[in-house]
């Protein structure tokens, strides 16, 4: 079970575990970017933002989320109770709008976003890649850090998704620029060296080119055009399916001749 936990704060309620992200940094990102086509920067009401998402205000894995995206830094509160708003972060919007697979930046704010979590951060300071067994991590987890076993059943499984997700577990090794240390300590993120492996395929919620609706003029004669409205670009299977339809439908939309023809159709004897 997921508990919000103030900054600083020790006490764990009994029988529950310590705050942790219940979804993986995936699925957190494809929810921010779901949140930034439609809403952009703009501080918007939590209900609004689960409506986003296909979820009712009170739903409970809708709040998990939500509360997923703060712990990866992605999401920022602004107020409570029924004016509560959020944002996503500075963080999460370069992310989105970063879409050069060449560069490296956008790997290490992957990076970044799956070590905000303070469990996340505790757990790579301690192992790096090399983590234990999941039967050995399930029992640190459990006698050593609060969590139930069914926390740990969840957590498991989730970081490792994350670590994968954000290229962190080949070989261990983490890259972070001075500037990006969060004035916790020094070095917090370690083992420190750099990494070798190319940086992840940009992601975006379709997993496809950014759409947009545009009128596309197609010349039909010297002087006249047809206009073709479609979401730009096409897929190739989408090209191939419009371009079947309207071989389908030429019987009905043309007829034999030039354009010449019609423009100047011949005089009956």
């Amino acid at each position: 079970m997921v508990e919000e936990q103030a900054a600083g704060t020790t006490k764990r309620r009994r029988g529950r575990s310590p705050s942790y992200p219940a979804i993986d940094l995936k699925i957190a990102l494809q929810r921010s970017y779901a949140l930034y086509e439609i809403e952009r920067n703009h501080a918007t009401p939590v209900e609004t933002i689960l409506a986003h998402w296909g979820y009712k205000p009170t739903s409970g894995k809708g709040l998990v989320a939500l509360a997923a995206l703060k712990k990866f830094g992605l999401l920022i509160d602004e107020g409570s109770g029924k004016a509560r708003k959020a944002r996503l972060s500075d963080d999460a919007i370069k992310i989105a709008l970063d879409t050069r697979p060449e560069t490296g930046d956008r790997y290490k704010a992957l990076q970044k976003a799956a070590l905000m979590p303070t469990i996340h951060l505790e757990i790579w300071n301690k192992y790096g890649a090399s983590l234990p067994s999941d039967a050995n991590l399930r029992y640190e987890l459990v006698t050593e850090r609060g969590f139930t076993e069914a926390g740990a059943d969840e957590f498991i499984p989730q970081y490792k998704r994350t670590l994968a997700f954000a290229h962190m577990q080949d070989n261990g090794k983490l890259s972070v620029d001075d500037e990006d240390k969060d004035g916790q300590g020094e070095g917090i993120m370690t083992p420190p060296a750099t990494l070798t492996d190319p940086p992840p395929t940009p992601l975006t919620p379709t997993d496809t080119a950014k759409r947009e609706s545009r009128v596309v003029q197609l010349p039909i004669s010297a002087t006249e055009w047809a206009a073709l409205q479609a979401p730009f670009p096409l897929t190739e299977d989408e090209w191939k399916r419009m371009d079947e339809v309207l071989k389908a439908m030429k019987p009905a939309l043309s007829v034999s001749g030039s354009g010449a023809d019609r423009e100047h159709p011949k005089s009956e004897a």
